[in-house]
């Protein structure tokens, strides 16, 4: 599966933004948002897997027999409130979004944005 950088943008932001001290979101919790609302939820459910992985938020995902997962979000980890510092401005975003088009990955995603966004802010 193909990444959405998109929807990654808006998965983290929204988790920042709504993520509380001492309390957690499930993907239900986070589908209600009308942003997120926008992306299916193969696209969410991939984004939060890539950003488990990449250690961007913390996330207890758990796999089901019937296949299905259940997702606890925890914390955005500080190397995320980075990565979210870099996806808030929404005119820098437009601008850096076709640069990393090649992206497939999320970890891809960080080591192409530092060098993008240095060239659009110098």
């Amino acid at each position: 599966m193909r990444i959405n950088l998109d929807c990654v943008r808006v998965v983290m932001l929204t988790i920042e933004n709504n993520l509380g001290i001492e309390k957690y979101m499930q993907l239900p919790d986070l589908m209600e948002y009308s942003l997120v609302q926008s992306f299916s939820k193969k696209d969410v459910e991939y984004s939060l897997h890539q950003l488990t992985k990449e250690k961007l938020i913390e996330c207890e995902i758990e796999r089901y027999m019937d296949g299905s997962f259940s997702y606890v979000i925890e914390a955005v980890t500080p190397s995320g409130h980075k990565l979210c510092d870099e996806f808030r401005n929404d005119t820098l975003w437009s601008k850096i979004k076709p640069h990393l088009e090649d992206v497939s990955s999320v970890a891809g995603l960080i080591s192409s944005l530092a060098s993008v966004v240095s060239a659009f802010v110098s």
